[in-house]
């Protein structure tokens, strides 16, 4: 019954995800949001469990808000980078607490959420540091549905 439960709430996250067009923040949120199955999935002591639930609960806020700057935004680019931004500083407090450490899956877990920032931060137009006769990094929608995906797959139990 509670397998059940958790591929339906999966599923319903999935069909809210795909719908309405391309949102990488909505994503973002409904995936961090649906973290129970993959915490209860680990081998670590009820402690550090909770941590992370406040943890992902904070990234899932975190992804909301931004999901809600982005629709304020509209279609300015450099509006969405300082949401990008804003998520980041939240991302690193989070990164702090040292909870993602503890296990080899949530450290997957944490560095494919650094990377969605950093490719989210490069599709929206942050400045990137490029090295004589390097050329910039390109970031398509496509990359971010990616890495999206990527961040879905790591998340499972």
């Amino acid at each position: 019954m509670r397998r059940s439960a958790h591929s339906l709430a999966l599923t319903a996250i999935l069909v809210l995800a795909n719908c309405g067009g391309f949102n990488a923040a909505s994503q973002l949120r409904l995936y961090l949001s649906a973290s129970g199955p993959l915490i209860s999935s680990l081998p670590l002591s009820d402690s550090l469990k909770s941590g992370l639930v406040v943890d992902f609960t904070d990234l899932a806020s975190g992804a909301a808000t931004m999901a809600e700057e982005f629709k304020a935004c509209g279609s300015d680019k450099p509006c969405k980078l300082n949401a990008v931004d804003k998520f980041q500083v939240r991302f690193f407090g989070v990164e702090r607490r040292g909870h993602f450490g503890s296990h080899a899956k949530l450290q997957t877990v944490k560095d494919i959420i650094a990377g969605i920032i950093s490719s989210a931060r490069i599709y929206y137009g942050a400045r990137q540091n490029v090295t004589a006769g390097g050329s910039p990094r390109v970031v398509t929608e496509a990359d971010l549905k990616a890495k999206l995906d990527e961040l879905k797959a790591a998340m499972q139990p």
